[in-house]
C-alpha cells in the first residue's frame, strides 16, 4: 500500500510522515526534517560539478509545500541545516524563511553546521546539540546503544538511510526511507542532492520507503 503521507505510532505519540521526507508531530504543531545541507548544490557548482542550479530550489518547493499542508507552529532540524562555511545560497535561504516570521525554528546542531552561530541566531533559529521534547530525544547523529538513556526515544539524522529492493533476477535498486527501530529512529536527508546509503534493518524494525510521490510499507509482518 502506497501513500504519500503515513500515521504511524512511535513512543505513544501519532507522527505523521510525509513522502517529501519529512515528519509533523501534530500533539506540537511540529515540523521536523534533517540534512537540509543548503549550500551543498553551490559547493559542488564551485568545485567543476555541473549541476543544474535549479536543483538548490527543491528545498524551498519542497518546505512550501509542507508548509501548506501542515501549516506547522514550529520547526525543527534535526543537524546539518548548512553543508560548509562557504554557502552562497545562505541570502536565499535566508530570504525564504523570511516568509514565515512567527514560525519558531529550532536547530539541533549537526557536524556540517559550521557557519558562524549568528548567522542562524539573526535567522530566529534556537541552537541547541540535543533537544529533549519528551518523549523524544533529538540528536543528530544516532547514538550508541550503549550510550542510549532509558525512557526516551530517539530521532536523528546523519547516516541518510536508504533501503535496497530486490527484484527478479539480479535486479536492485535502493531508496530512501524512514527507519524505526526499538529506542531510535532515523529520518531520511531532506536536502536535494544528498544521496543514501543501504542500511540493514532487523526484522522487527520499520523501514518506510520513499519514492518519488509516496510512502511504501516495507515492514515485515
Amino acid at each position: 500500500m502506497t501513500s504519500s503521507t503515513l500515521s504511524i505510532e512511535i513512543a505513544g505519540e501519532t507522527l505523521l510522515l510525509h513522502h517529501l521526507k519529512a515528519i509533523f508531530w501534530p500533539r506540537e504543531q511540529m515540523l521536523i526534517v534533517c540534512d537540509v545541507h543548503v549550500g551543498k548544490i553551490g559547493h559542488f557548482r564551485e568545485n567543476g560539478i555541473p549541476l543544474p542550479a535549479l536543483t538548490a530550489k527543491n528545498n524551498y518547493w519542497n518546505l512550501t509545500i509542507l508548509f501548506e499542508t501542515f501549516k506547522p507552529a514550529q520547526l525543527v532540524v534535526i543537524g546539518d541545516l548548512t553543508h560548509s562555511r562557504a554557502n552562497a545560497e545562505w541570502a536565499d535561504f535566508v530570504d525564504y524563511l523570511d516568509q514565515y516570521p512567527e514560525l519558531r525554528k529550532r536547530l539541533v546542531l549537526g557536524n556540517h553546521d559550521l557557519k558562524d552561530t549568528e548567522d542562524f541566531l539573526h535567522l530566529g533559529f534556537e541552537m541547541t546539540d540535543e533537544l529533549v521534547l519528551d518523549p523524544f530525544t533529538f540528536v543528530h547523529t544516532p547514538p550508541a546503544k550503549q550510550n542510549q538513556q532509558n525512557g526516551t526515544y530517539y530521532l536523528s539524522g546523519h547516516i541518510h538511510p536508504g533501503v535496497r529492493l530486490v527484484g527478479k533476477g539480479k535486479s536492485s535498486m535502493v531508496i530512501p526511507c524512514f527507519y524505526f527501530g526499538e529506542n531510535q529512529g532515523i529520518l531520511p536527508a531532506f536536502g536535494a542532492f544528498t544521496g543514501y546509503i543501504p542500511i540493514k534493518p532487523r526484522k522487527e524494525d520499520r523501514i518506510i520507503g520513499i519514492t518519488t510521490d509516496s510512502l511504501v510499507n516495507l515492514t515485515n509482518s
